[in-house]
């Protein structure tokens, strides 16, 4: 079975941490899990309106929908479907790309509720659909074998390793930005794709003058992977959008799939368009479905000019609006509106409550502080503690995590369950990691990275004597004198040459990992790794048993898989795959109560509650300063219309009640607020109220002299 054999951006499959369901001050990586509230009750399908039946009717040719918060946009792709498969086009020449595998899982099991062919209707993330490609063609890559997918963190290592190799490190006239950061760059850059130079003038310019070097740094890298067959997050794309470059390889993949549906188009960077595009250049059968007004990723590379051009590059494509809301209050959506009325494009069209009755006016709130904004939420959430439902049908959005810490002591305090979601994801935890990298030798035996992280474990091994004992295994000269077939067979003839500890150490190493390579399935191999690992954890993690936890939890995972290689790119090519929940102190829910959720305006995307409330609006936050500082010195409105399309995100996530409370006064001192709100259009909408202190001083009573002030301060009123 392929790695991407699965029903597969970044970005939630069905697979879950059982814990998370019911965290209570915790956070948890990632987007929320999409629970419906109490409140919501599964009634049969809407019928399909006049805009939903003509997209999904128009089965051939180019077709972009232009699908409004809220419109049902799933439903078309779900129709559309299962039109396709009664017209009788084979279901495995029907390919449907997500951002999350479960997105895709999700639409096409409602799709068999009409045709039970569905099921077969291939479906994955762009990054699972490139991975197959470049793991079907990896010979006209000059690759012999089909890669391995590295995460970020090993990404990063690899530049380290360049840049030890290159001698830049000794050379005390350069000086370079840390393994991360310049990671971080050359993934910008690529997919922004832009110059190295343009990315680290805006986000490393301490270096700008080093660009040259920092450029001989990237072509290593990438070098380097290709030499021992590592493909990073980014290569995926760029290596199966220049594979379908190649015609015989592009009519052989298109010839397969002569349908092909696209989730949240706006959302696209360059090379995943080009991805499409190339895949429907045979057949020219594209449709893709999204909203322009929804394009909030531009910091990972999204282009929101890929949905808005998409009928200039697809002849002939017809343009299909669905602006019928069935999600929220027409109340809610005029706030939406005229959100929407601030944006520069003017191709979308006013949403308007299909279902739902005019409902509760939108309120502005002005709080005095962060502290009384917290004291108001919370004491409106505890009149709710006695309603089961009714807590888990709240969310509180803000657009940084950090806005959220008052709020969350102030829960605490008042043991008000609630999960906060953002931060680490579960693979990048450091102890999965490293058994991982057990599995990866497995799979992998010349994985210099996942050797190099293993033998550090080890007492007595440090950076150099790991890269000079994997050097020794993987002697290529050794190797072929010997007849071993790599490092993992040569290895435990060389334990002489770690001394000491570190030889008793690695001789226990080698003999897991025998045992683990000679295990009949995988989540037996995943025992034998995690039984040497558990002293090593001791020792490196004293007092945190939870960690255990998690690794007896990841073993639900392992055990899906028949073979290593899927489970490694699945965990790879799928970030949010699985989660990891940490505890912040509160006491658990009692049972059948769900928690508030917590989250950034981002990870809420795609999301809806009945209720929400939406802080931290001030003028220094929504806009954020970099895009208003770009707007005022280049001239570049792009970024600034990004914050206008993250404030149209946040408030079409409520169904019932919306809330938007700004502190006046907060970290920085006096916060005024969000341009955006303080729009007389967008303010029309709301009905605004004041807290009783939420004023200046000076407004409420007599003023000092400003002359004799400023006497006062210079000190001429000094005897």
């Amino acid at each position: 079975m392929s790695a991407l054999d699965c029903v597969a951006h970044e970005c939630t499959s069905d697979l879950h941490v059982p814990s998370c369901a019911g965290a209570v001050g915790r956070r948890v990586a990632g987007r929320p899990r999409a629970v419906p509230s109490a409140s919501m009750t599964v009634d049969a399908p809407q019928p399909l309106n006049p805009a939903q039946i003509e997209a999904s009717e128009i089965l051939d040719g180019g077709l972009l929908v232009l699908a409004g918060a809220g419109t049902g946009k799933t439903r078309v792709i779900e129709e559309r479907t299962a039109r396709l498969l009664e017209r009788g086009v084979p279901p495995e020449q029907v390919l449907l790309m997500t951002f999350t595998r479960k997105a895709a899982a999700e639409m096409l099991e409602r799709a068999a509720q009409r045709h039970p062919l569905a099921r077969r209707v291939d479906g994955g993330t762009f990054h699972h659909v490139a991975y197959r490609i470049v793991a079907r063609h990896f010979r006209a890559l000059g690759l012999a074998r089909p890669p391995t997918v590295i995460d970020t963190d090993d990404a990063a290592n690899a530049v380290a390793a360049v840049i030890e190799r290159l001698g830049l490190r000794r050379d005390r006239r350069q000086r370079l930005p840390r393994k991360g950061a310049l990671q971080a760059a050359f993934s910008r850059a690529t997919n922004l794709r832009v110059p190295l130079a343009e990315v680290v003038a805006r986000d490393l310019p301490d270096f700008a003058e080093q660009v040259d070097v920092l450029q001989r740094v990237r072509r290593a890298w990438a070098a380097y992977k290709l030499e021992r067959g590592y493909v990073d997050y980014d290569d995926v794309l760029v290596l199966a959008a220049k594979l379908l470059e190649m015609p015989d390889v592009r009519d052989r993949v298109g010839a397969g799939w002569r349908y092909l549906l696209v989730d949240e188009y706006q959302d696209v960077n360059a090379w995943q368009a080009d991805i499409a595009l190339r895949l429907a250049a045979s057949h020219g059968n594209l449709m893709v479905v999204g909203d322009p007004k929804q394009s909030i990723y531009a910091f990972r590379g999204a282009r929101v000019d890929k949905i808005v051009g998409f009928a200039d590059e697809v002849p002939g494509a017809r343009v299909v609006h669905l602006t019928d809301n069935y999600r929220s209050t027409q109340a809610i959506l005029d706030v939406a509106n005229a959100v929407m009325g601030l944006m520069e494009s003017r191709m979308e069209r006013p949403l308007r409550a299909a279902v739902k009755p005019v409902g509760r006016r939108p309120v502005l709130r002005v709080m005095e502080d962060e502290r009384a904004v917290a004291d108001l939420i919370a004491d409106a959430l505890q009149e709710r503690l006695g309603d089961p439902g009714a807590l888990g049908g709240h969310a509180v959005l803000v657009r940084n995590a950090y806005q959220s810490v008052p709020l969350q002591g102030e829960l605490l305090r008042r043991k008000i369950p609630f999960a906060v979601f953002g931060g680490l994801r579960f693979t990048e935890a450091a102890h999965v990691k490293d058994v991982l990298a057990a599995l990866r030798i497995l799979h992998n035996g010349f994985d210099e990275l996942a050797w190099l992280r293993l033998l550090q474990l080890l007492e007595g091994v440090g950076e150099t004597t790991a890269a000079r004992l994997f050097a020794d295994f993987a002697d290529a000269d050794a190797l072929a004198a010997t007849g071993d077939a790599g490092p993992l067979e040569r290895a435990p003839r060389r334990l002489d040459q770690a001394g000491g500890r570190a030889r008793t150490a690695l001789a226990g190493l080698l003999a897991a990992l025998g045992r683990a390579a000679a295990a009949p399935t995988v989540a037996e191999a995943y025992d034998h790794a995690v039984a040497w690992y558990l002293p090593v954890l001791a020792r490196r993690h004293p007092n945190e048993p939870y960690r255990q936890q998690e690794l007896a939890f990841f073993r639900i995972v392992v055990e899906r898989y028949g073979d290593l290689a899927s489970l490694l790119a699945d965990l790879a090519l799928d970030p949010e795959t699985t989660r990891q929940a940490v505890s912040a102190g509160a006491p658990e829910p009692t049972e059948g109560l769900r928690p508030l959720t917590i989250s950034t305006i981002h990870s809420a995307k795609g999301l809806e509650w009945d209720h929400v409330l939406l802080v931290g609006v001030d003028d220094r936050t929504l806009p954020s300063p970099w895009a208003v500082r770009r707007a005022a010195q280049d001239g570049d409105e792009g970024e600034l219309e990004e914050e206008k399309r993250l404030l149209y995100v946040a408030v079409t996530r409520a169904r019932e009640r919306l809330e938007v409370v700004h502190a006046l006064f907060g970290r920085q001192g006096l916060q005024r607020l969000s341009r955006f709100l303080e729009d007389p259009g967008v303010q029309a909408a709301f009905e605004v109220t004041t807290a009783p202190r939420a004023t200046f001083a000076d407004e409420r009573g007599p003023r000092l002299d400003r002359g004799g002030l400023l006497a006062a301060l210079a000190g001429d009123d000094e005897p």
